[in-house]
């Protein structure tokens, strides 16, 4: 069962020390959200699937059993992955065989670095490039090219978790433990997977290991031991999941990097080097705060009980209301108002429903705006621009606005009271413009063609 918990007593005490000793790593630490589940063997990355945070899954009865310094070993694990973008590189690739071959990558990095001279420990059995290395490859511990190797020696391995019991690279089989058998997944007990009867006084609940067929051994192959649990994730992030992991690492970018060993520091400086960040995903960093969290206002219902059982209204906080608008006057072209809507799509995707007003001298529609309503929303204005109206509407109409994003050309006369309202401009045609309030993103990546439909 998965539980929302508050941050587990051994990662507390890991995150004081780094707060010290490595400031840069006590950020992630510090903005993870931490959840129990007893059907992870040891710990995880993973987005919630409709808020969208950052969470650190850990078995509570795995975090209990390791030493301090393993538990920082674990703790710098997650955070690597976050690091080397576990959940974008892995693409189409078989989960399992992924999640092995980066933790190899990441274990031989954090098995050689120390935080205030202290050597970092991980729980044994873990694999690491040295295993790989054994079995034949020679590249560089890089993810990609270590599962392809491992991809293609797919038969000859067994994946299991180092929260199974056991460790190393022994012969008896980790999925049974040696003894051969497993519990029916049915409760049967009287078939496998395959259809075949189990065999007498096995047990009501019991069937042959599919690992080891039976036997408890593994034999002529490699038993690969994953130090994490990646099989929760199995789909590609959300520009809102990338924006979250961006702000994240960005925030852990302003800390110190304290007293870390080198190899680790160069490796994590050329993991979050500078890039050209596109601009959707600067649209969604900015908007990222908004999903699906609660505003500031509150308001008196009858639909929700009064917290003192007093024959009163109870309170309830609103969620925030995100608007949209699209400078629609003359300047604007079909092209634009594709690429404006074809963001605006994304952003609904993950905000369900938004209100979209038009303008350009003067507000000419409002209305709620769905995944694909834009078949048939109608254009209106193309005439001159001036957002005045548009800024005496919000504030008359919608006083309870969290953010407003505009899509323009900003081509207008900028002497206009904004009353102070939340802005995000979604800027086209005007790459050097910044805006002299509110945040500005600077749409690219299509050539202005007012002639093409």
């Amino acid at each position: 069962m998965l539980t929302r918990t508050k941050i587990p007593n051994k990662i507390s005490n890991t995150c004081i020390r780094w707060q010290i000793e490595s400031p840069f790593f006590a950020e992630f630490l510090l903005r993870f959200i931490y959840k129990r589940d007893e059907s992870c063997p040891t710990a995880a990355i993973g987005f919630h699937k409709l808020t969208h945070k950052l969470y650190f899954i850990y078995n509570p009865k795995f975090l209990e059993k390791l030493t301090p310094m393993e538990t920082e070993g674990i703790a710098a694990h997650e955070i690597m992955h976050v690091l080397h973008r576990y959940d974008d590189r892995v693409g189409d690739r078989v989960n399992e065989i992924f999640n092995i071959a980066q933790d190899s990558c990441i274990n031989q990095i954090i098995k050689k670095t120390t935080i205030g001279n202290q050597q970092l420990e991980l729980p044994k059995g873990g694999v690491d490039i040295k295993q790989i290395e054994e079995m034949g490859y020679t590249g560089e511990p890089i993810s990609e090219p270590v599962y392809d190797f491992l991809y293609e020696k797919a038969d000859k391995i067994v994946i299991c978790s180092t929260g199974a019991d056991g460790e190393g690279n022994e012969s008896k089989c980790p999925n049974c433990g040696g003894t051969g058998k497993v519990d029916d997944g049915d409760g049967s007990g009287k078939k496998d997977k395959g259809g075949s009867d189990s065999k007498e006084g096995e047990g009501e609940n019991q069937k042959n290991c599919p690992i080891c067929g039976g036997t408890g051994k593994i034999k002529d192959k490699t038993i690969l031991r994953t130090t994490d649990d990646h099989t929760k994730n199995t789909k590609r992030p959300t520009e809102i999941e990338r924006a979250v992991i961006e702000d994240l690492i960005n925030s852990a970018r302003t800390r110190s990097w304290g007293n870390i060993s080198g190899d680790m520091k160069d490796k994590v400086k050329s993991l979050i080097q500078t890039k050209k960040i596109p601009w959707q995903r600067k649209l969604a960093m900015i908007m990222s705060k908004y999903v699906h969290q609660s505003g500031n206002i509150y308001e008196n219902t009858w639909s929700k009980r009064n917290r003192r059982s007093l024959p009163l209204p109870g309170i309830r906080k609103l969620s925030k209301k995100i608007l949209i608008t699209v400078d629609t006057s003359g300047s604007i072209s079909k092209d634009d108002l594709k690429m404006f809507f074809g963001q605006i799509e994304k952003l609904v995707k993950d905000y369900s429903k938004m209100t979209l007003i038009q303008w350009d001298t003067k507000v000419h529609s409002t209305e709620q705006y769905k995944k694909g309503a834009w078949k048939k929303i109608k254009i209106t204005g193309r005439g001159g621009t001036d957002p005045q109206d548009l800024y005496n509407n919000l504030h008359e109409h919608h006083s309870r606005i969290s953010v407003v994003v505009n899509f323009t050309d900003s081509y207008f006369n900028w002497d206009f009271n904004n009353y102070g309202i939340p802005t995000v401009w979604a800027v086209v045609n005007n790459s050097e413009f910044v805006a002299p309030f509110g945040k500005t993103v600077i749409i690219e990546g299509m050539k202005r063609n007012d002639n093409q439909i």
